[in-house]
Parts: structure tokens; sequence; C-alpha cells
């Protein structure tokens, strides 16, 4: 997982380098490939360059990485729930 997000942070870099998301943020939100690119780069820098993420990372402290004051905890825990009982992976 870690090279994939590394090939998307490279390719975010890249697809971007004439614009200037400081003063113009909305280029992300107005794009699609942009706006995923940038959340899986502002994942791989904030959570998975600090922590190791695997199964028994708990919400808690995944939250602490992207959000420090670990507003809507509740909420994110009962999505999280929702998305780990839906997905199988095959090991």
């Amino acid at each position: 997982m870690r090279n994939i997000l590394k090939l998307c942070c490279i390719v975010f870099l890249f697809s971007c380098e004439n614009d200037d998301f400081i003063t113009s943020p909305e280029n992300i939100s107005t794009n699609d490939t942009l706006a995923i690119l940038s959340g899986m780069w502002y994942y791989k820098f904030r959570v998975l360059d600090k922590i190791t993420v695997d199964s028994t990372v708990s919400v808690y402290k995944l939250t602490k990485y992207i959000n420090s004051t670990r507003k809507g905890l509740k909420d994110r825990k009962k999505k999280f729930k929702i998305v780990k009982d839906s997905i199988t992976c095959i090991e």
C-alpha cells in the first residue's frame, strides 16, 4: 500500500506543478482526480509516515494524525465499523 501511495503522491505533484493550491484551493475541489490524489498525499504524509496502520491500530489513535482534536470521533468510529464489516480481505 505504501508504494501505491508513493506513486500517487508523485503523480499528484507532477500533475499539478502549474497549480497554486494555496491561493486557489478550488482547483482541488473542482477536480475529482486531484481531490483523490491530494487526499492520498495527505494520508501518506500525515499518517503513514508517522505510524504503522494495520488491523491493530485504533480509530482513536489514527484520528490523532488526521484531526488532532478528535472532533467527530464517535461518528468516525461508527462509519469505520460499517466499512470494516463490509470488507473481506484475503491474505
